[in-house]
């Protein structure tokens, strides 16, 4: 997977960075129920497919990008926080805990955890 380098300095996956980038520039982040609300599917397969080939479709609904976003963290082998318990996971608050926490991970999974939580 080819990863690039946000502006924290994580090494992410490139295609994250370009849904990304598109979500912000199509005002995303201000559309309502933006990660909660799912689009219909109906060409979810011919997306993904361009996602696989590095290509955001300049088409694309800011609900379906976000859906997308989802369904990728989602469709890991592994979650982002199974190197940590439950416990601490519950118990950490924001801050220094969090950032202990992050030192705690392989760094792919700080990294992804590093960007999912400055998102925005």
């Amino acid at each position: 997977m080819q990863c690039s380098y946000n502006s924290q300095g994580n090494s992410v996956p490139s295609i994250l960075l370009l849904m990304q980038e598109r979500l912000y520039s199509q005002g995303g982040l201000k559309a309502e129920g933006i990660f909660r609300i799912n689009p219909e599917n109906s060409k979810e397969e011919q997306v993904r497919d361009q996602l696989n080939k590095g290509i955001v479709p300049d088409d694309i609904d800011v609900h379906r990008l976000a859906g997308l976003i989802k369904a990728w963290f989602r469709e890991l082998p592994s979650g982002v926080l199974d190197g940590l318990s439950p416990e601490q996971v519950l118990q950490c608050n924001i801050g220094e805990e969090s950032i202990e926490l992050l030192k705690q991970l392989k760094p792919t999974e700080s990294a992804l955890l590093d960007w999912a939580r400055s998102y925005g």
